[in-house]
Parts: C-alpha cells; sequence; structure tokens
C-alpha cells in the first residue's frame, strides 16, 4: 500500500497536468488559447515547459540558416503552445521540428537576405540593373520559401534558377553588354579573345561563380584546348571537361572542370613549372591564402580542418571565398607544390572541390 501512495504522489504533478487538459478542454478548443490551460497547470510544470521553450528559442537562435528565416520568438511560442496543449507524452525533437509554423516566417527578414546575396553576387556584372534585379529576386525568393519552407540544397538550387528566369537576369545582363558594346570606340577594331587568364596562376583568375561557359571561354582564349568535346555537355546533369596545353610560363597544363546541373562543384588543375618560376610560384600560392581563410567553414569538422605548412604551398580543407551564395555545398581548395615522379621540382597539384579531405587522401606531404 505504501508502494502505491509513493507512486501516486511521485506521479501527481503529470497528473495534474493531465486532470489541467481534460477540465477546461471546452474552453481551451472553444477559444483556441493555450493560455487558458497553462494557467491551470500546477507551477512545477509551467517550469518545465518554459524550461522547454527556452530551449528551443536558443536551438532557433543558433542554427543561422533558421534563424534567417524564422522569427525565433515566435517559434518558441509555438513550441510552449504545443506542449501545452500536448500534454507531457509528445518528445521535444518532434514538437520543436513542429513549432517552425509559416507563420512563424519572418518575410521581410528573408527578403533582404537573399536581396543581399543577390547584390554582392550581381552588383558587378548587372551594374545599375542589379538593384531592380535583386528586389525583384529577394521578393519572389521569399514567396517560394512561403510556399514551400524546405532548405534542401537541390530545392535551392531549383529556386535560384526559376526566381532567376522570372526577374529576367537575361535582360539585364543584356542590357549591360549593349551599354558597353556602345562605350567601345568606333574606330577601333574588332579585339581578339584577350586571354584574361593567360597567366600561369589560374587560380587566381578562375572563379566557381563563373558560369562554366565563361570557364570554357577563358582557358580556351589562354591557349588551352578541349580533350574531348561532348556537345551540350554544360547542360547534361552531369558534366566532366578536360583542357590541355601549357599555359604561358608553364611546362605543362591539365585543369579538369566538373560541373552538376550547371553547377561548377570541381576544379583540378595539374601544372608542371620550370625550375627558375619556383620564387614566383611559392610567392603567388602563399599570398592566396590570407589568415581569415584559415578558420573553418560553419560544419567544418576539427579532423578535417583547414590546414597549411609555413609557406603556404601545401594547403588543403580550405573553405574557398569564390563559393557562390547560391552554391548547393561550400567548396574547399586543396593543393601541394613539389616534385614529379621523377623527382624534379616544379609539379603542382591543385584542386577546387566541394568536399573536404585529409592530407593523406590527397597524395600530398606537407614541403
Amino acid at each position: 500500500m505504501s508502494h502505491d501512495r509513493t507512486f501516486s504522489l511521485r506521479q501527481m504533478p503529470v497528473l495534474l497536468w493531465l486532470v489541467a487538459l481534460l477540465l477546461p478542454l471546452h474552453a481551451a478548443r472553444a477559444d483556441d488559447t493555450a493560455a487558458e490551460v497553462f494557467r491551470q497547470l500546477p507551477e512545477e510544470i509551467q517550469n518545465r515547459i518554459l524550461d522547454e521553450t527556452s530551449k528551443a528559442r536558443q536551438e532557433c537562435s543558433m542554427a543561422s540558416l533558421r534563424r534567417a528565416h524564422y522569427d525565433c520568438n515566435c517559434v518558441a511560442e509555438a513550441f510552449k503552445q504545443a506542449r501545452t496543449l500536448g500534454g507531457p507524452q509528445p518528445p521535444y525533437h518532434e514538437l520543436y521540428s513542429g513549432a517552425f509554423e509559416k507563420r512563424c516566417i519572418d518575410r521581410e527578414a528573408v527578403t533582404k537576405l537573399y536581396e543581399s546575396q543577390c547584390m554582392q553576387q550581381n552588383s558587378v556584372k548587372l551594374q545599375a540593373g542589379a538593384r531592380d534585379y535583386c528586389a525583384c529576386y529577394g521578393e519572389k525568393t521569399a514567396e517560394r520559401f512561403l510556399d514551400k519552407p524546405y532548405f534542401s540544397n537541390e530545392y535551392r538550387g531549383l529556386v535560384h534558377r526559376e526566381v532567376s528566369k522570372a526577374c529576367d537576369w537575361n535582360r539585364y545582363l543584356a542590357a549591360v553588354l549593349a551599354r558597353q558594346e556602345k562605350q567601345k570606340p568606333q574606330a577601333a577594331p574588332p579585339a581578339a579573345p584577350s586571354g584574361v587568364g593567360a597567366t600561369p596562376y589560374p587560380w587566381e583568375w578562375l572563379s566557381l561563380g563563373m558560369p562554366p561557359e565563361e570557364v570554357e571561354r577563358n582557358l580556351l582564349a589562354a591557349g588551352l584546348k578541349v580533350r574531348f568535346n561532348r556537345k551540350h555537355c554544360f547542360d547534361r546533369k552531369y558534366c566532366d571537361r578536360e583542357y590541355i596545353g601549357a599555359l604561358p610560363g608553364t611546362k605543362y597544363t591539365r585543369i579538369r572542370l566538373t560541373v552538376r546541373k550547371r553547377w561548377i562543384t570541381g576544379l583540378n588543375m595539374e601544372i608542371s613549372y620550370p625550375p627558375s618560376a619556383r620564387a614566383e610560384v611559392e610567392k603567388r600560392l602563399g599570398s592566396s591564402i590570407s589568415d581569415a581563410m584559415l578558420k573553418p567553414a560553419e560544419g567544418q569538422s576539427e579532423a578535417k580542418a583547414p590546414y597549411c605548412n609555413a609557406k603556404r604551398t601545401t594547403c588543403y580543407n580550405i573553405p574557398d571565398p569564390t563559393t557562390p551564395a547560391e552554391s548547393p555545398r561550400m567548396l574547399y581548395r586543396h593543393f601541394g607544390l613539389g616534385k614529379d615522379k621523377a623527382g624534379r621540382w616544379g609539379r603542382l597539384s591543385y584542386r577546387i572541390n566541394a568536399a573536404a579531405y585529409l592530407l593523406s587522401e590527397l597524395g600530398l606531404t606537407a614541403q
């Protein structure tokens, strides 16, 4: 008998919670208010709910992607209502996930977020038209998120392409190109491809934010040739393209471009330099990695943290600053400058791709 009494007393707060839910049930349904139920709960139960509510608010605030799209105070209040009316049985994670309701989406913040990202990517390309285009881009991206608040990389990439088309990115770009064409001196003969990247250091002039067609134009203008020319390669779901030759100042250059659904996800460069270029190559590699780039990206594990040797001529797992904001994944730089199979100095292996590696996986050694 005493055992039964002890059990009942220990469970009394939860029992009182259940009673509080049942007794005013008609009022809770009529007024649709959790506040009425909450006020009738014992203080111990109220404190438990408030502790969990505080935890939900903190988790939301620490999740950068969710915090940028939702009002975390609203999410916390939705969690509190769900716990109050749902009782003690539903698991915390279930109620937390369900608290991200559409009514808690901060539309103004979402619009400004994507408008700002758009300006960072297009202010130079679209010039005066960037503000109008990006205002449209921010609004329509927010509309799509309100309709379907999904965070998957594939879905976000789909939204980016559809919104870019809806806001007529090509029209704004065409206007810029037309203005540039008018500003050219009329008497000047047509210029041949300038080969903007015709230097021995392609990591300085190839940006992964470029469309793949633009990267290819720069490589061809620099004197490289396509090794296997598949028609409409960049329009396919998966495309690998290899370019070979010798950039000015190199003995041999091979560059492999990897494209997934029109996103550049890999750029692998194998370059052979003459011994006379050693000082300049080491200088260029070392200056390409700033101290800020040695800080891990969000979510990057300690086991695959950024690393460089003293000269910064061998580095890996470096978050790439040219990764577009809309890119499905963060891209990383990995490179090592050393000797070829014959023991001669001058071989550079330089990779930019969507994965972090360990030094041993790359086959690189610190110099």
